[in-house]
């Protein structure tokens, strides 16, 4: 089966593509307006917490074990925030020595 010319999509009539940036505008103005904390971002520190002694705290490239280990933080290590969505058990953070995701069981909820 032959497959589509790229020009094709390049030569779409500029009337549909100023609409649907028209169309995009009303939704991007709204999400500048909503509190930074709304999308679980924060300026509050955050601590590892319920990693043994001589454990860490794996933060990975994406929202499940499968990710690369980016960096690892030690017990009791404070410094984390959430910097950018939540999935699930997992959020992004970022910390003296990354960002990545990180697996909520290992974060203390109480802010310092």
């Amino acid at each position: 089966m032959p497959s589509m010319p790229a020009r094709v999509i390049r030569d779409q009539p500029r009337r549909w593509r100023s609409a649907r940036v028209v169309a995009l505008a009303p939704i991007a103005f709204a999400a500048a307006l909503v509190p930074l904390e709304t999308y679980g971002q924060s300026t509050t520190s955050y601590c590892v917490t319920r990693v043994d002694a001589t454990g860490t705290a794996p933060v990975v490239t994406r929202p499940d074990w499968w990710g690369y280990v980016s960096h690892a933080l030690p017990p009791g290590f404070c410094g984390i925030r959430i910097t950018g969505e939540c999935m699930g058990t997992w959020c992004w953070v970022s910390s003296r020595g990354g960002q990545g995701w990180i697996q909520m069981r290992f974060v203390s909820m109480d802010r310092r």
